[in-house]
Order: structure tokens, then sequence, then C-alpha cells
């Protein structure tokens, strides 16, 4: 809670009202060109840190043959949530709407384990809702086990709250937002920092709130874009959406800004979380 109270200083002294554009807890990102993709030498720079940490180097192999080429991109100006949706703001989303609380049985999530490449670590009713409502001690932490279906609905929702227009971010954004202008892997640089991610070599284990990690601030001061949760994107490939942004149970080299991988856009699973983008009118 201390985390979520000095955040919300951080949104109040961020946020402008736009005509009618509420754009508290979000960081505005200008219109202007980025590097966005994976060059060779990035691609290059993750399989060796995976075979110098004793992780799998295959797996890395694997993994940054999905990324994009590295490649120059230009977008218009948005609005990006400054961290994703917590549970306890994804459950006032539910009590003013009637949507599902976020769930999932058993054999689903079974199921997951071979269609979801973002691997589940603790069992979902770890984070599932009790009596309607989120366990207290989550709160505050990325809501999960939410479709991208749903997540959309969220943050059609939350813009319509703010005087906008909602969505989630199209890879390009939520790239650009995780890594600024100059083709940097991490928020913070090239190099992996342990103690600016909660992915596998921290050992955490687990979710932590929304956050924690104020030293891995993208350049525009966007926050958990490096571990932590995964989270949904308006991307998709051949019926399948893109993912960015790692887990708590991945290994670093999924936590560069480049990174992606394709899941079904129907899964729910206990390391995706979202966050939403805020325009003033409409995206094309």
């Amino acid at each position: 809670m201390r985390a979520l109270a000095s955040l919300a200083v951080l949104a109040i002294t961020t946020a402008c009202v736009h005509g009618n554009l509420d754009t508290a807890g979000t960081v505005t990102i200008d219109a202007g060109s980025f590097t966005m993709g994976s060059s060779l030498d990035s691609r290059s720079r993750a399989i060796e840190q995976a075979a110098r940490s004793g992780s799998d180097a295959r797996g890395a192999v694997a993994s940054v043959r999905a990324e994009l080429s590295e490649h120059r991109v230009r977008i218009a100006a948005f609005h990006i949530m400054i961290h994703p949706v917590t549970q306890d703001e994804y459950a006032r989303f539910v009590w003013s709407t009637g949507a599902p609380e976020p769930w999932i049985d058993a054999a689903s999530a079974a199921r997951q384990e071979s269609v979801c490449s973002v691997p589940a670590t603790q069992p979902p009713s770890r984070y599932a809702w009790h009596e309607g409502r989120p366990q207290p001690a989550r709160v505050d932490e990325p809501a999960v086990l939410v479709s991208r279906v749903e997540a959309e609905a969220y943050c059609q929702w939350w813009g319509e709250q703010h005087g906008g227009f909602g969505s989630l971010p199209s890879e390009a954004q939520w790239e650009r937002a995780a890594r600024g202008v100059d083709g940097r892997d991490y928020p913070w640089g090239d190099r992996f920092v342990p103690e600016h991610a909660n992915t596998r070599e921290h050992g955490m284990g687990d979710v932590q709130p929304v956050a924690a990690r104020p030293g891995a601030a993208s350049p525009e001061g966007v926050l958990d874009v490096a571990g932590n949760v995964a989270e949904w994107t308006a991307g998709g490939e051949r019926g399948l959406a893109v993912v960015k942004g790692a887990a708590w149970s991945d290994p670093h080299w999924a936590a560069r800004a480049p990174a992606r991988r394709l899941v079904p856009p129907v899964v729910r699973h206990v390391a995706i979380g979202f966050r939403c983008v805020l325009d003033p009118t409409p995206r094309p």
C-alpha cells in the first residue's frame, strides 16, 4: 500500500486534463520515431547472458527468434498507464459493470501449459478471488486470470471514466513506453540488473505489488515493464495475441523490451496482466 500511496502522488504531479480527458495515473508519450524490435547484437547478448547465467540457451534462441527485426517506427502521441491494472482497480470494474471476476477452472489451467508459452509456477487458486473480492494481500498486485477480451472491456470502461477512449496498447505503443527511443534492451539500459526486475533470477517466485521497483522505470517513467507479469497488447498474428514483457517466472531475456510471444487470446493466466492506453478520440 505504501508503494501505491507514493505512486498516487506521482500520478497527481504528472496528471493533466486535456479538455475533458483526465490523464491521472498515466504517462504521456510524445509523438515521434523510435527503434522497435531487436538487432543481431541484442539477440546475441541475450543468448550469451543466458549461457553465462546457466539458463537454457536453447530457450533463449527460441525466444529471440520470435522477435521483430530492428526497425524505426513513427507513432502518434498517447497516454499509457504508469503501472498494470491492479486487482483492486479491476474489482471496481467488476462491481460497476457486473463483469465476471478473474477465474479459471482447474482443467483449463492444466491445458494451458501446452498452449501458453508463459510458464505457470503457481496454482490459479493462489490468485483467485474469494467471495467476489480479491484476496486482501493481493489487492495491489496486477490483475491476472483475465483474458484479452476481458482486458479490452476493462480498458474501454476505464477510458469512459477518464473522458476518452481506452484500449490495450498496440505492440509498438507498449514497446515505445518500455524502452524510450534509443533501442535499449531494458527500460534502464542494455545490461540486465537483477534488482530491477522480478524475474526468475531474482528468486521472488511470486507476483509483487505494482510500482515495487521504481528504479526500473522507463525513460518516461513507466513502471513494471520488465518482470512481474507479462501483458496483453492489441497486437496479433495468425489468430494469436501478442504478449509483451516478462513474468516473475520468466528468465531475464524475456524481460527485454523487444521480447514477444504469441498466446491464444482466450487464455486466462496467472502470469499475464495488462495496462491501458487513453486517447481523446477512437483509434483507427
